[in-house]
């Protein structure tokens, strides 16, 4: 279990919510908004 709900890395953040469901929020710049679907669409196409 996360004990700290907020992590930061440079221009990103990454918020976890744990009510009512667990859920997670990534707050950052167009660039790596453009980077982390790039990487999300092609590991979705390796599977």
């Amino acid at each position: 279990m996360l004990t700290n709900q907020v992590t930061h890395d440079g221009v990103t953040s990454l918020l976890w919510f744990e009510h009512p469901a667990e859920r997670f929020l990534l707050v950052t710049d167009v660039a790596t908004a453009e980077r982390v679907t790039q990487a999300l669409r092609w590991r979705s196409t390796a599977e």
